[in-house]
C-alpha cells in the first residue's frame, strides 16, 4: 500500500472547483469550529471508556477486545440526536461549512454516523469502497468525513484514491486481507489494485474535512499507533437537489437497523452489505419485515 500527502484545497473557489472535479476530492482545514462537536466526542469517548475500549485519562486504546464497536453506544449518544434537532430547524454549524466549501447552498442529510478506528486488527479497518453503491441519489450530493481527534499521518485515518470517481461504479470481490466483523469471513469491498493500491490521506485535528464524491473509492488506513481515531460522517447535497423520500436517524433509525439486522442474519450479510440493505429500504420508505429484509438481502448477495 503506497500513501501520499493529500494537499489543502486552494482557496480560491475556481481552483478549488477545478481540483474537486479532477480528483473528486479534497482536504479542507479548520472547516468546522471544534467546539460545535465538542459535545459528540466526548460523548462518543466517554461510551468507549465505558465500554472498556479506551483509556481513562487519553484516547487511547486500551487493548480490551474492540468486537461490536456499534455495541458500545458511540452512535447513540444524545449529542448526535441534538444536532440532527438542529440540522431540522437549520441551525445546526455544518449548513453554513458545506457551502463555503461546496461554492454553493447545500442541505445536510440527517444520516449522521460516527466512525471509530480502534487498533485490535487492521484485517478490521473499514474497506475500499464506494459510497454510491448505498447511496444512488441523483444530483449533487457529497460526503464530509470531519475528524473528531486528532489523526496523525497514516495512523488510522481514510485513505483516498483521488480520480477514481472517473472509474464508474466498481465490482464488489471478497477480500482476503480484511475481515467483517459481523461474519468474520473475508470483507466485501473493493479490490484495492483496482485502484493501483495507492492512496492519498493526510495528518488531521479537530474540526478539519475530507469532502469527497460518492464515486471516489476510500478505505479505512490501519492504525500503526495505540491511538483510537474518531470522525463524523455528513452526507451533504445541493439545496436544489431532491432528498430521499425518508432519512431516519437516532433512534428511529437505530431501531431500524436493529430490526433489519436481526432479520437478515440466516444471509450473513458483511457490515457494508446490511449498511446498502438498509439504505435500499430507507429510500423506498418501507416497512421491515421478513420479506422485504429478505429480497434487499437477496439482491445484495447476487454477483
Amino acid at each position: 500500500m503506497e500513501l501520499s500527502e493529500l494537499s489543502s484545497a486552494p482557496a480560491d473557489p475556481t481552483e478549488r472547483a477545478l481540483r474537486y472535479e479532477r480528483d473528486g476530492c479534497l482536504l479542507v482545514r479548520d472547516a468546522v469550529d471544534p467546539a460545535q462537536l465538542e459535545a459528540i466526542s466526548t460523548k462518543v469517548t466517554a461510551a468507549l471508556r465505558a465500554g472498556g475500549l479506551a483509556m481513562a485519562t487519553e484516547l487511547r486504546w486500551s487493548g480490551a477486545p474492540a468486537g461490536d464497536l456499534e455495541a458500545t453506544g458511540i452512535n447513540d449518544v444524545p449529542a448526535l440526536d441534538e444536532l440532527v434537532e438542529r440540522i431540522d430547524g437549520g441551525t445546526d454549524p455544518l449548513r453554513p461549512v458545506a457551502g463555503d466549501i461546496c461554492g454553493k447552498p447545500m442541505v445536510v442529510w440527517r444520516s449522521l454516523h460516527v466512525f471509530a478506528a480502534v487498533p485490535d486488527d487492521p484485517a478490521h479497518v473499514t474497506v475500499p469502497h464506494q459510497d454510491n453503491f448505498a447511496v444512488r441519489q441523483d444530483g449533487d450530493y457529497r460526503r464530509l468525513w470531519i475528524a473528531l481527534s486528532e489523526i496523525p499521518f497514516g495512523d488510522g485515518g481514510l485513505g483516498l484514491a483521488a480520480g477514481s470517481h472517473r472509474c464508474g461504479r466498481l465490482p464488489n470481490v471478497e477480500l482476503s486481507g480484511f475481515a467483517d466483523r459481523n461474519t468474520g469471513k473475508p470483507a466485501t469491498g473493493i479490490d484495492p489494485h483496482q485502484v493501483g493500491d495507492r492512496w492519498q490521506t493526510a495528518a488531521m485535528r479537530p474540526g478539519d474535512v475530507l469532502v469527497f464524491r460518492p464515486g471516489v473509492v476510500h478505505r479505512g488506513l490501519p492504525p500503526v499507533s495505540d491511538r483510537i481515531r474518531l470522525a463524523l460522517a455528513v452526507i451533504v447535497s445541493a439545496a436544489t437537489d431532491p432528498l430521499p423520500p425518508m432519512i431516519y436517524t437516532g433512534p428511529e433509525n437505530r431501531a431500524r437497523r436493529a430490526r433489519i439486522r436481526e432479520l437478515a442474519a440466516p444471509f450473513g450479510l458483511s457490515e457494508l452489505q446490511l449498511l446498502a440493505v438498509a439504505a435500499d429500504l430507507n429510500r423506498a420508505g418501507a416497512g421491515i419485515d421478513a420479506e422485504t429484509v429478505q429480497a434487499a438481502a437477496e439482491r445484495h448477495l447476487r454477483p
